[in-house]
């Protein structure tokens, strides 16, 4: 990856202005890096004059806009193609000078109006039918108006449902074969879906998880219950539900109209009398008041009689992972925004508001293409105007950008990587420790010294390598120090539970240094903290010592680091080379001389500052040997291990019944006898 400086003259030149969708049926290729705009604000300003981004050039590429450092490989592809090849300079010209144009996407909606049959010259014929069907029309319609996007453009088909089709079509095969296999018993067969009573439904918000269990469970014959986080889910509850659900009857089978007491005779379209679907929604979220229902859930599924779909966002979970034994997991992915785009200009075209293709890309971006939550900024929208353009997307959807958090191998290139310090915003970098406040501070300490820093480039006066070399130092001791002076504030956080220093010692241990180091990782992988690793050694280390301290003090006087010093060094040193020369004796009376036992011998080796546990240079026929003379000797110990513990007694003896006594009453003078 090529290491390449910001902009070097960034905001010293106005952004182009254009005319309306002057950019339009024109794509654009971006390489290298630009001297007054970034790539960010390229992007933006041919979003809003209607132009197309791709990441490679092809036959459909009009332009390739080219900066310092641009790869070579799209150059010649280009002219290979004909395609035109501008630099920052042209790139002004080209939005400044062209023409306005009408985006297809833009133009005025017209009501849809019905053919009239007064056109085609013959009058209008009413009927009672026809009077009761246009009543129930403008009803349906004015309940429609009342409705939520979501709800009024809601899927009613598995086959309205986006992305995620070969999931959607293997869960309808499933659950129309599940009576057929459950009498089988759930044969083991190629298909691991097939052999599993349950389902687990794992994938980002919005992606259709919910829906898809619904409208399957409708279109194969089955009455949903549906349970979610707001329902008490505990194991008591479980075991109710599910063994009354076993051979129950759906509800709506005694209110459609048959006789009383008895079961309806009429049934609801796609309804069977006790086919029921229990779905699950939201199990990772199962907590506090469903103790131990994760558990139960899992192990009624090994033995329900009705399909399970259980639904997730988090498939990792704890909470989650005694479902993953009994259960076949979907993963449900994002839906591609090319798949989004036609059914959002749809809804919006439906709705009368005018709308930019790059507009709805920019909010599935902005939402991590949940197709929910861009229909409802639709329809909040909408209320108040019937025009939206890229920018008003992208002011709206930042405004509504999903919070997500951010995984712990992504806070370095969140804190140290360029783009985060191009418009550096402090309390949005602070944000960032928040996420994981754990580990954000030592994922950055253990990957700052990776990054290529762009200001040893930047302020580098003379251009001299060596200059560079000596700033990168600079700044790499510099970021040091910060770090070390964030750990005082955390050491001061955890012992004197001081938490309101939290915000300082995120601009100490991960703002600060991430100030000095941004830059480029030039393709460098990114690290756990090794501290964590070496700090659990050092406590081990620490433990077993003072064990061998406690028993060197029967002999000695002495403190941890003399033992850790003097005598552990001394001690490995005798023991060993008397075990390694086949003088057992002798090398048991050392140990025996400071009571230390075979345990101890491997602290020993574990301890000694060699490339590998001298233990592990003896041969086997050595170890053996002194193993077995070892055990056939005595050995004494200091301390005397004994079980303590009273013995309780079969027959219990009535005990003084001492109630009311406040203190033992002293005989008076004259009970006294002579001999007292």
């Amino acid at each position: 990856m090529l290491h390449r400086a910001p902009p070097s003259a960034l905001g010293s030149r106005p952004k182009p202005v254009g005319k309306d969708g002057c950019l339009t049926d024109l794509a654009f290729v971006l390489s290298g890096e630009f001297e007054t705009l970034t790539k960010d604000n390229i992007k933006d300003i041919i979003k809003t004059y209607g132009g197309r981004i791709t990441a490679t050039v092809s036959g459909k590429t009009t332009h390739l806009l080219r900066g310092r450092d641009a790869g070579q490989s799209k150059i010649e592809k280009a002219k290979s193609l004909g395609t035109k090849v501008l630099d920052e300079d042209g790139f002004y010209s080209l939005v400044e000078n062209s023409a306005e144009q009408k985006h297809p996407s833009m133009a005025p909606i017209e009501p849809v109006k019905p053919k009239s049959a007064v056109s085609k010259g013959k009058a209008p014929v009413a009927s009672p039918t026809s009077l009761s069907s246009s009543s129930s029309v403008s009803k349906k319609t004015t309940v429609d108006d009342d409705l939520l996007w979501t709800e009024k453009y809601k899927p009613t088909r598995s086959a309205d449902i986006i992305g995620n089709k070969s999931n959607i079509e293997r869960l309808s095969k499933w659950l129309g074969e599940w009576q057929d296999n459950r009498k089988k018993n759930f044969p083991d067969s190629g298909d691991e879906l097939q052999s599993k009573r349950a389902v687990l439904l794992s994938g980002p918000p919005g992606v259709g998880k919910t829906t898809t269990a619904q409208i399957l469970a409708k279109e194969h014959g089955y009455t949903a219950l549906e349970f979610n986080a707001s329902d008490t889910r505990s194991k008591k509850v479980l075991e109710e539900l599910v063994t009354e659900t076993t051979f129950n009857r759906s509800m709506t089978e005694f209110f459609s109209g048959g006789p009383p007491g008895t079961a309806a005779k009429v049934k609801k379209p796609n309804s069977v009398d006790g086919k029921l679907v229990l779905i699950m929604d939201e199990v990772d979220g199962m907590s506090g008041g469903d103790r131990g229902g994760s558990a139960e859930l899992a192990r009624l599924i090994r033995s329900t009689k009705v399909p399970i779909i259980c639904i997730c966002n988090d498939a990792r979970s704890d909470k989650v992972k005694p479902l993953l034994k009994v259960c076949y997991e979907a993963k449900f992915i994002r839906t591609p925004a090319k798949n989004m785009r036609a059914k959002l200009m749809k809804i919006a075209f439906s709705e009368k508001l005018r709308i930019e293709a790059n507009a709805v890309d920019e909010l599935v971006a902005l939402t991590g293409n949940d197709i929910r939550q861009v229909i409802n900024i639709l329809s909040t929208y909408r209320l108040s105007s019937d025009e939206m353009k890229y920018g008003d997307a992208k002011i709206i959807g930042t405004h509504n950008q999903k919070y997500s958090q951010i995984s712990l191998f992504d806070i370095p290139l969140k804190l140290l990587g360029s783009s985060a310090w191009q418009f550096p915003n402090m309390n949005q970098l602070a944000d960032i420790y928040f996420h994981d406040y754990a580990l954000a501070n030592l994922m950055v300490f253990e990957n700052y010294a990776k990054v290529q820093p762009s200001k040893s480039q930047k302020w580098n006066k003379t251009g001299n390598p060596k200059e560079t070399s000596c700033l990168e130092m600079d700044l790499l001791a510099k970021a040091a120090n910060a770090i070390a002076e964030g750990d005082l504030v955390d050491n001061r956080i955890g012992t004197k539970q001081e938490y309101s220093l939290m915000p300082v010692h995120s601009i100490f241990s991960c703002v600060r240094p991430s100030y000095y180091m941004e830059g480029s990782f030039a393709g460098s992988r990114i690290n756990f903290p090794l501290w964590l690793g070496q700090n659990s050694k050092t406590t081990k280390n620490k433990r077993l010592l003072a064990n061998v301290q406690n028993k060197v003090r029967s002999r000695a006087t002495v403190d941890l680091s003399e033992v850790r010093q003097h005598y552990v060094p001394a001690l490995t040193c005798n023991v060993f080379n008397d075990i390694s020369n086949g003088d057992y004796n002798k090398a048991m009376d050392t140990m025996d001389f400071y009571y230390l036992d075979r345990e101890n011998l491997e602290t020993l080796s574990d301890l000694a500052l060699t490339p590998k546990p001298i233990m592990n240079t003896l041969n086997a026929a050595t170890k053996r040997n002194f193993n077995k003379q070892y055990k056939a000797r005595s050995h004494p110990s200091l301390f005397e291990l004994s079980d303590t513990t009273p013995l309780k007694s079969k027959s219990k003896a009535p005990t003084e019944d001492l109630e009311g006594t406040i203190f033992d009453v002293e005989p008076e003078a004259d009970e006294l006898s002579d001999d007292e």
